[in-house]
């Protein structure tokens, strides 16, 4: 899922992302609007993700080994799950 979101000056995302740990880990990408041209729908996760520069904080790792993620893991009906609520600043 590719979400196009422009912040003229400064702007908060909060979210909340719910999957089962069998699916584990997923990430959410953040792209500039340069990197963002270079975005093949059609490359594989590592080659979107390899377009990323880490330092500058642009992946959200929805997994609870990752602080920032706001994920925990739940039962849910017998299903074991990750719960990731949060929220990232530009």
């Amino acid at each position: 899922f590719l979400a196009n979101i422009t912040f003229i000056h400064t702007g908060r995302l909060t979210f909340e992302v719910i999957y089962p740990v069998e699916l584990c880990c997923v990430n959410i990408l953040f792209y500039t609007q340069e990197q963002l041209k270079i975005v093949n729908p059609r490359s594989s996760c590592w080659n979107k993700q390899n377009i990323i520069k880490t330092e500058e904080e642009q992946i959200l790792r929805l997994t609870p080994t990752f602080t920032w993620s706001g994920c925990q893991q739940v039962e849910q009906k017998g299903v074991s799950k990750y719960i990731c609520e949060g929220g990232k600043s530009f």
